[in-house]
């Protein structure tokens, strides 16, 4: 099972996970959850290089590359559970809006799409909002 954290910066998302790892781990022990592992991957922050006419175009690219590892984990792990702090969702959200959205779908076909989306909503009055 492949299931993706998806939310602005400062949502929630990453403080979410090992939470939710650790409520799934109590309940390994029951029948439904013995043949479960939990594998957790967390997204680094990328940005585009300094004075990059193409800034959006280049975060694509880097978050398709950069996500190429934790396709391979979701193939590699059969019975499992796959729990990803963002995904191609994101980067159709953020590039695809400032550019042409196919291209982007298309430089992220390769991604297993997810079993399950969790979208966080965050108040848009929050101090780290307020920041950015």
């Amino acid at each position: 099972m492949y299931v993706v954290f998806e939310g602005i910066d400062g949502a929630g998302k990453t403080t979410q996970i090992p939470l939710v790892q650790q409520y799934l781990t109590q309940w390994k022990g029951e029948r439904y959850f013995e043949k479960l592992r939990i594998i957790t991957i967390a997204e680094e922050e990328i940005k585009p290089s300094p004075n990059s006419p193409y800034p959006n175009k280049e975060l694509a690219f880097k978050y398709a590359l950069q996500r190429l590892p934790l396709q391979k984990k979701i193939e590699e792990n059969n019975h499992n559970i796959v729990i990803s702090d963002r995904s191609y969702i994101s980067s159709m959200a953020y590039q695809g809006l400032c550019d042409n959205h196919y291209w982007v779908k298309e430089l992220n076909n390769f991604m297993t799409i997810p079993d399950l989306v969790v979208f966080f909503v965050s108040n848009p009055q929050s101090p780290y909002l307020e920041q950015v």
